[in-house]
């Protein structure tokens, strides 16, 4: 069995493991009467470390979606921000930033998480991300970010988005009416070069959610192209989760 069916297997264990503490919280909380308060996770605006985030069985939540934590081995003390981005007349952009501090010592990082729409009408449309890095020495290999995005029954439904050396993924387009993600990352730094930052946007769409597949690009007017702009610009969300990123270590500090 190679590592990669190991890392797979012992994702599904932790997946399963969060799922059934969940179902169990719930059925208790019902026997106690205070089903809401075990049911609602903690804002994802109060978390500034991937360590905060390990912490959570439930996740954390967004106006818009519950973000939840399988599995990584990046550092705890990697900075966090998760947070939705309002684009009226249309549906948010779910942005997830990672700030690696000073640099990510050289080696492979993965991240495993689920992103879950909680609004009524609204599925993903779209999923693009990039990388902040720095080259310290030339020629020594390159600094990438792969992600693979699955639904809720483990179908691949994005594959093989890269960012290499801070050079931004193409969005990609998802299949029309996913309301759960499971999103899988893999960070690879060489020798001589430093990551600096990460982050990725998962925009969703004001459509009711559907079984058959459909180009998402036809089901929209023209005039919501600004979708296709946001998402192929994601060199603009480092800039935005270095902000959100900056904002919450700030607020720890002052709490310190």
């Amino acid at each position: 069995m190679d590592s990669s069916s190991v890392g797979s297997i012992a994702g599904s264990g932790v997946r399963a493991v969060k799922w059934m503490f969940m179902l169990g919280a719930a059925l208790v909380s019902s026997c106690l009467g205070d089903q809401v308060v075990w049911a609602t996770p903690v804002a994802c605006s109060s978390l500034t470390t991937i360590g905060d985030w390990a912490g959570l069985t439930q996740g954390c939540a967004n106006p818009d979606v519950i973000l939840t934590l399988i599995n990584s081995t990046l550092p705890k003390t990697t900075g966090l921000a998760a947070a939705s981005i309002l684009r009226p007349p249309l549906a948010p952009v779910n942005v997830v930033a990672l700030n690696f501090g000073a640099s990510l010592a050289p080696g492979t990082y993965s991240i495993e998480y689920d992103i879950q729409v909680t609004t009524v009408d609204t599925a993903f449309g779209s999923v693009g991300g990039d990388t902040d890095a720095s080259v310290v020495l030339l020629g020594l290999g390159t600094t990438n970010m792969i992600m693979s995005v699955f639904d809720s029954q483990g179908n691949l439904v994005a594959g093989s988005l890269t960012s290499a050396n801070g050079a931004p993924m193409s969005p990609g387009e998802l299949p029309a009416g996913l309301t759960f993600l499971d999103v899988r990352e893999t960070f690879i730094v060489p020798a001589g070069s430093i990551l600096v930052d990460a982050a990725n946007a998962f925009a969703q769409m004001s459509i009711p959610p559907i079984a058959d597949s459909f180009s998402i690009a036809d089901s929209i007017p023209v005039a919501d192209s600004i979708l296709a702009t946001v998402v192929a610009g994601p060199g603009s969300l480092i800039l935005l989760g270095i902000g959100l990123v900056g904002v919450g270590l700030m607020r720890r500090k002052k709490a310190a």
